[in-house]
């Protein structure tokens, strides 16, 4: 039975497929692209939703209140990641338009696989996702 316990845990592989069933579709019929391409917004739109409404929001306050994690939590995104990406920068130089490039990637949360990433790592993804607030506001 596909429950959300068991989708939560085989995600990646869920990813995996769906990345190479539309690279087949895409090389095998490129004007499907076309057609396919107005679902992208829709399904992403649906995926987001689907996110937010696990937020734990009537817990925000409880959540908010563990000074260690929410600590941790501006350090890591206010203090460590930029000075890691800027010294990436320095050893890594490229022109001004990649740097662009580079700095969006690597600053802006993406707030999904954060907790993606923080489940997998077996951290404590209901903390993360009461976070996802602070994660929005920071973009």
């Amino acid at each position: 039975m596909l429950t959300r316990e068991t989708m939560e845990k085989q995600q990646t592989w869920f990813y995996v497929v769906a990345l190479f069933v539309g690279a087949a579709i895409g090389l095998s019929n490129p004007a499907w692209g076309d057609i396919l391409g107005y679902t992208v917004s829709p399904i992403l739109a649906m995926l987001l939703y689907s996110m937010f409404v696990q937020i734990p929001f009537l817990q925000l306050k409880e959540s908010w209140s563990n000074l260690r994690f929410m600590g941790a939590l501006l350090v890591a995104n206010f203090i460590v990641v930029p000075v890691v990406v800027w010294l990436l920068t320095l050893v890594f130089p490229q022109s001004p338009g990649v740097l662009i490039g580079v700095y969006l990637v690597l600053l802006t949360p993406c707030i999904d696989y954060v907790i993606v990433f923080t489940q997998s790592g077996r951290g404590n993804e209901k903390l993360m996702l009461a976070a996802t607030p602070f994660y929005l506001l920071y973009k």
